[in-house]
């Protein structure tokens, strides 16, 4: 089907009108909006003005932490590579060997900000402050870094790694069951920062092939390199092994799908500590911190702890199509041009869904993220 004359192109950005996604917003009293948007005023003033007064409080270190790489005249100053981070203390590899450092002043003062002045894979410069002390100086820019929303925090950034090219999306087919919907949550995040990504189904020795098959074909069928494996007999481990091999990567998923024991299987005397899933099928959270593992066959990877939600940083409602690859050739075949792809009349994508050109798991789910990111934005 040709495009529509004026159309926009797919990779574009859309302002979407609040109108069209009216009915699928949740109902809220203007009152409740009302109060949100103060508090969120307020939350806002404040850190502003924490920033600028941590500012004039940190003098000479304020100008340090952000002055551009190489731009430290401190003797003595070497590059690193944080390799772990954990109860406040930052470890950092350095020619082959690895240093407990702590952050200059003015990093732990704008982290009342920030939340995570330095991640897992940053490169930082670090001076020995001592024997056995360093202290990291300067964070480097970063090539990519993975984000998400804070949980806690939730107008905040918190950085999953920094400079990875490669996100291992860990999901298990059972124990806990398959969510197919936090893969596509990466998969938009990959997409919109130019990640390499690679889903790898787990557990499949708890199930049968027709069990997981139709999600492998869901994906594999757009493109994405899909690996089916098991960490507890080991299918799948060689496939792997290939796709990591020499490339910076980032394990990631929901609590207990078997990171863990994955990597262990791949890297012999590794041996991360694991557990088993709850009674009602939820993941135990074993691993605690982020920590990043050279891998003896070449390359490197971020094991992460497992998380509970995934939610989008700075990803406009208009953005989303392009995180679904199967919707963004579409975009302009639609009757109007702000279609947000719900109910709209003329709907290229809605009538490709009823073809069964796009899987309906897959278009439920962007409506699902259309509408959160709706939910969270500002008018």
């Amino acid at each position: 089907m040709g495009r529509r004359k004026g159309a926009r192109d797919s990779d574009s950005i859309r302002r979407l009108p609040r109108k069209y996604m009216k009915r699928e917003w949740d109902s809220r009293s203007a009152d409740e909006e009302h109060q949100d948007d103060r508090v969120d005023r307020e939350r806002m003033i404040t850190r502003k003005s924490i920033r600028g007064e941590l500012r004039k409080r940190a003098g000479p270190e304020a100008a340090d932490a952000s002055k551009p790489a190489g731009a430290s005249n401190e003797e003595g100053v070497v590059e690193g590579v944080v390799t772990k981070i954990a109860s406040g203390s930052v470890r950092v590899a350095v020619a082959g060997k690895s240093f407990l450092c702590r952050l200059r002043g003015a990093f732990k003062q704008f982290e009342v900000e920030e939340r995570s002045i330095v991640a897992v894979g940053d490169r930082v410069n670090v001076i020995p402050r001592g024997a056995q002390e360093w202290l990291v100086t300067e964070v480097l820019p970063r090539r990519t870094k993975l984000s998400r929303l804070d949980p806690q925090l939730r107008s905040a950034e918190k950085v999953v790694v920094a400079n990875v090219d490669q996100v291992v999306i860990v999901a298990s087919v059972r124990e806990p069951p398959l969510r197919a919907r936090l893969i596509d949550r990466y998969l938009v995040v990959c997409q919109k920062n130019g990640f390499e990504a690679l889903i790898c189904l787990n557990k499949i020795d708890l199930a049968g092939e027709e069990e997981y098959r139709p999600v492998m074909d869901v994906y594999s069928g757009l493109g994405y390199k899909v690996v089916c494996a098991s960490a507890q007999d080991g299918r799948g481990m060689d496939e792997l092994r290939a796709a990591i091999a020499l490339k910076s990567n980032v394990f990631t998923g929901h609590s207990g799908v078997g990171k863990s024991s994955i990597l262990s299987r791949l890297q012999p005397g590794l041996e991360l500590p694991s557990a088993p899933v709850t009674s009602y099928g939820r993941g135990r959270h074993r691993t605690s911190f982020a920590e990043l593992i050279p891998l003896d066959f070449g390359g490197f990877v971020v094991d992460t702890p497992g998380i509970r939600e995934f939610g989008l940083w700075r990803i406009e409602p208009g953005e989303l199509e392009v995180g679904f690859r199967e919707i963004a050739p579409l975009v302009g075949d639609c009757k109007f041009q702000n279609c947000s792809h719900g109910t709209e009349l003329g709907c290229a994508v809605r009538k490709a869904v009823e073809e069964g050109r796009i899987s309906a798991l897959r278009y439920e789910s962007y409506l699902l993220l259309l509408k959160e990111l709706f939910d969270k934005r500002e008018y």
